[in-house]
């Protein structure tokens, strides 16, 4: 391949619209043709890109100028396409999903063991950060076996979303509905995180779309890994909303537990919250509670101030495991307060998540963190009761005790 990177695209419809901005962003790379059978789409990605506008793909993969062939089109044409383009010496690109049938996958799998070129499918999901510290996470052997998963994919599609394509909700055409269409990223998590499945039974239906679309719109299924482990996963098209994806993975080993910990370092110095706030007791302060919080199996959750909606600074992998909401900003001592801001550049991978639900809290001073706590909070008792000029609050939780007069809670 030459230095530069000469990309050629067949299909410009919506997903195009990623591969080209992507390679636009890139030093090494340059689109030099781009393909399509519907002019208003060729026209426009032609003029994005300065590309060669292309109705004929066989011509397109045929050229020398091209290095790699990003096939952009409906499902069934993924394997003709690829396979054409790796006979003429190219590397490929394919959306997912890699094919419509097995047999046109492993037709593909051929063609690329004798090629010259190399064939790729995208599953960007892989290496997004959260899904590589999870997987981080699991390598490391920490967690232990996998014990079950579980995957929810609940989205919605219209009928004039299959209708008005020309090629989706057909057997032929699609090769599947909710199953290979808008649940294979989940579907390929569950195993490039969890490990080869050995064995499915599932059962697919159409439900809400009957009479619209050949393929399924509503699919569940329990599976099992090859260690053992067993998995459900439920996936439909027929929800109102595009609800968020569920993924859970539950492991043998118990890991920690989540420490909310506020603290005021203007009160630490003797002075009124938010007026003296003070770097160095910050970072004083923030690595202390990390290394000790380590050493008890707790993992620090340091809560920003109220300029920062009271987020709190965790470790990347700890958002993952707890599954919290991460947002974004950069907490500094003007806004988030200089113990979290400390704690944000001590930590290794630092996220912002919006909130937690914590098993224990330390409050140094008064920065309010029982918002962050899980229901019930217990005061927990310490031989000292202040940092510097802070009053030290500390508690635990525990679960609701629920009954009347006569309840019992051992045995």
């Amino acid at each position: 391949m030459s230095k530069r990177i000469r990309a050629g695209l067949i299909g410009c419809g919506g997903i195009s619209r990623q591969h080209i901005g992507a390679l636009m962003q890139m030093d090494n790379a340059e689109i030099v043709a781009v393909c399509d059978i519907k002019p208003d789409r060729l026209a426009a990605a032609a003029a994005q890109t300065g590309a060669e506008p292309m109705e004929d793909w066989t011509k397109l993969v045929a050229r020398d100028d091209i290095d790699i062939v990003h096939v952009l089109t409906p499902h069934y044409l993924h394997a003709p396409m690829a396979i054409a383009a790796l006979k003429a010496g190219k590397h490929v690109l394919t959306e997912k999903p890699m094919a419509s049938t097995i047999e046109d996958a492993e037709e593909m799998i051929r063609a690329a063991d004798e090629a010259k070129g190399t064939l790729n499918v995208i599953f960007q999901n892989r290496y997004i950060p959260s899904t590589a510290a999870l997987r981080r996470i699991i390598d490391s052997g920490e967690p232990g076996r996998l014990l079950c998963a579980r995957a929810s994919v609940c989205w919605h599609r219209t009928a004039p979303y299959y209708t008005e394509s020309g090629w989706r909700g057909a057997w032929a055409t699609e090769g599947g509905g909710c199953l290979i269409n808008q649940s294979i990223h989940t579907l390929d998590l569950l195993s490039y995180l969890g490990g080869p499945i050995r064995r499915v039974r599932g059962h697919v239906s159409t439900d809400l779309l009957n009479g619209v679309i050949e393929v399924e719109d509503n699919c569940h299924a329990v599976f099992e890994y090859e260690n053992g482990a067993t998995g459900v996963i439920h996936a439909t098209t027929n929800y109102g909303v595009d609800s968020p994806i569920l993924l859970e993975m539950v492991f043998e080993n118990g890991t920690y537990q989540l420490l909310a910990v506020g603290c005021s370092t203007s009160e630490v110095g003797g002075g009124t919250i938010g007026r003296a706030s003070s770097p160095g007791l910050g970072q004083e302060i923030a690595r202390a509670v990390l290394d000790a919080a380590a050493s008890v199996g707790f993992a620090p959750a340091f809560q920003c101030c109220e300029h920062l909606n009271r987020a709190l600074v965790v470790e990347r992998e700890i958002a993952v495991r707890f599954s919290l909401p991460v947002v974004f900003a950069v907490p500094h001592p003007k806004a988030g307060g200089s113990c979290a801001s400390a704690a944000y550049r001590l930590m290794k991978d630092p996220v912002l998540v919006a909130s937690v639900s914590a098993d224990a809290g330390m409050d140094v001073g008064q920065t309010l963190i029982g918002m962050h706590l899980r229901a019930v909070a217990v005061p927990v008792r310490l031989s000292a009761d202040r940092v510097g000029g802070a009053l030290l609050t500390c508690a635990r939780t525990r679960p609701p005790l629920i009954g009347g007069e006569r309840a019992r809670y051992s045995l």
